[in-house]
């Protein structure tokens, strides 16, 4: 379906010669964002990105300005926000626990779960929409979310029914 809606965008904004407010860069933003600008072929379309965000414009231009007729039915959106970006790291769980016996401050015994064998595993870089990092003061374990690193602006184009097409494109 996200390959029909694409292939319908294409033939819309490919089909006159004549746009009507936005230039041929601008209005290829809406096919080249998704696919995370490939090179050669969106690489105006990637400059005019980062000139509209540089002159405070919307990253895309009006869909129905890019149509040939001046209308937009395709149902297509676009959706801004920030992401934050959580480093690949390492982290250590426990995967093996027996019961030991343990005393309370008063003597009392009591049975407790005591890990007795460890397993250390990479968790890999991913971006978490809708927060951005607060930074502790003891390095990046001390941030918020754990092990952030940065804050980057996202933009994603939704279908008519909210399916984000191709991935979200992180600037």
């Amino acid at each position: 379906m996200k390959k029909i809606v694409l292939l319908a965008a294409m033939a819309a904004l490919s089909c006159g010669n004549q746009v009507s407010a936005s230039s041929q860069d601008e209005c290829a933003i809406w096919l080249c964002a998704p696919a995370g600008f490939p090179s050669p072929e969106c690489n105006g379309a990637h400059s005019e990105f980062k000139h509209r965000i540089k002159h405070g414009k919307s990253p895309f231009p009006s869909l129905s300005s890019c149509s040939e007729d001046g209308t937009d039915n395709s149902g297509l959106r676009v959706v801004t926000g920030y992401v934050a970006v959580v480093a690949e790291h390492k982290e250590t769980r426990c995967i093996r626990e027996v019961e030991r016996e343990a005393h309370t401050s008063y003597g009392r015994p009591y049975m407790k779960l005591q890990c007795v064998e460890y397993q250390t595993y990479t968790v890999p870089r991913k971006y978490i929409e809708g927060t951005g990092c607060v930074h502790g003061h003891y390095g990046p374990g001390s941030n918020t979310p754990k092990y952030c690193i940065g804050t980057l602006s996202m933009v994603k184009v939704l279908d008519q029914t909210g399916n984000v097409i191709g991935s979200p494109f992180y600037y």
